[in-house]
């Protein structure tokens, strides 16, 4: 049963990324996944051969692995807290199979097997360059040994384990306080753009953890021993060889994530029922009047509130007001060194402070561009439910024009202040 429910919500993850007509999708998905396998191994294997040789005959060789692979647990953390809190306790899913003879446990296994799937992938990357920056740190000493890269394996599959044991619980937390509060949609979306900006500055800082590690080995070590003493435990025992230490971590690691479990299965039907009741309050109306609109009108304001309360539909398109504003304040922290800024661009061929006015108004342009798309999301996102609004007596333009408008009326003012003040800027 938990196999072919595994299966049916690995299914309906695929099927809301890349809809019915899954190939090109999914090939693209796995275009995607190369990459970032590649730019992640670019990154890792470097720092663990390049740091390990560098600590060679040192107490400290077993640091790179340490943080390499705590960082694939953090960003693990980072990027499944709110994919846990939609699949396990509001997945639209849960009460058509509660009402089914299946187990809450099976239920929940199946959910948190899913999720573990996917940290899988996430955290892969970090695994595989772990393991060919040790193999050609192996061959500067000797023969490569299959058993650093076993325990390696091992604390790989164990740290998937605790990580999403993590989330889940982390997730019941934030859904217990979402129950809560009326507009859980837009804290949401604050929160997961949190988290996601977390996620990417963690990326692209990468290539700095070598340099750090070199600089401050012995600051490192007295931390990760007295904050983190798994991850020492993880990373001394491939480089040690210590059977001991793999131990340690499998228990430090394992036995919290069962207890986790245990709280997370024994309260999975009490959410469920909380997040019913919540729903069923919601239905509940006054006898107060309700202002009236014309239909344009309503259907624009539906179209706002969906951009302003989808967390994934903001995020990919909302965003962009978010960047540009990160490019002016840089830009007004070095309004003083812009010499610095070409100096970061020189690698495009930037050779003049006289070219920056031209490329950031380009970049904004850009920027401009790729929100004003949000139209044509919103008419892909109506989808099977078209139906509804073509049922009711509203004519097409305007159900057109109101998803035309939502750009011009949310990020129009906001790119228009944006533009005075990159003129301002550049005077």
């Amino acid at each position: 049963m938990i196999k072919l429910l595994v299966g049916i919500r690995i299914k309906l993850i695929l099927s809301s990324m890349f809809g019915k007509k899954k190939t090109s999708g999914i090939a693209l998905s796995i275009f995607g996944l190369i990459g970032y396998c590649f730019f992640v191994n670019m990154f890792a294997a470097p720092i663990v051969f390049g740091t390990m040789l560098a600590l060679k005959g040192s107490s400290y060789e077993w640091i790179p692995i340490s943080l390499v692979m705590g960082t694939a647990m953090f960003l693990c953390f980072i990027g499944s807290v709110f994919t846990a809190q939609q699949q396990i306790y509001e997945s639209k899913d849960n009460q058509m199979l509660l009402s089914m003879p299946i187990k809450p446990g099976q239920i929940l296994l199946s959910r948190i097997f899913a999720i573990a799937i996917f940290n899988m992938i996430y955290a892969l990357p970090f695994f595989t360059g772990s393991a060919i920056g040790y193999c050609i740190y192996s061959v500067s000493m000797g023969p490569i040994q299959l058993i650093p890269l076993l325990i390696l394996l091992i604390s790989y599959v164990s740290m998937i384990v605790f990580i999403t044991m993590l989330t889940s619980l982390l997730a019941w937390g934030v859904s217990i306080i979402m129950s809560k509060i009326t507009n859980k949609t837009l804290i949401s979306t604050v929160l997961y753009m949190v988290f996601f900006a977390i996620y990417f500055y963690a990326i692209f800082n990468l290539d700095n953890l070598g340099e750090a590690i070199e600089k401050n080995a012995d600051k490192l070590s007295s931390g990760i021993m007295t904050f983190a003493r798994p991850i020492y435990y993880m990373g001394a025992s491939v480089v040690e060889q210590n059977i001991l230490f793999v131990a340690a971590f499998l228990v430090s690691l394992l036995i919290p994530a069962f207890l986790m479990y245990i709280v997370i299965k024994k309260s999975f039907f009490k959410i469920l029922l909380h997040e019913n009741k919540s729903k069923n309050k919601m239905l509940k109306h006054s006898d107060k009047d309700f202002n009236s609109h014309s239909a344009f009108i309503a259907l624009l304001q539906k179209e706002i509130a969906r951009f302003l309360r989808t967390p994934m539909y903001f995020l990919s398109y909302g965003t962009s007001i978010f960047f540009v504003a990160m490019m002016l304040a840089y830009l007004f922290i070095k309004k003083d060194k812009f010499e610095d800024v070409v100096e970061l661009l020189s690698i495009y061929g930037v050779s003049s402070t006289k070219a920056l006015p031209a490329i950031f108004s380009m970049l904004l342009y850009q920027f401009v561009s790729s929100g004003a798309v949000l139209t044509s999301a919103s008419i892909n996102m109506e989808g099977k439910n078209i139906w509804i609004i073509k049922s009711l007596p509203i004519k097409t333009i305007d159900i057109m024009l109101a998803k035309g408008l939502v750009p011009v009326i949310i990020l129009l003012p906001i790119f228009e202040v944006e533009s005075l003040l990159l003129i301002f800027l550049f005077k």
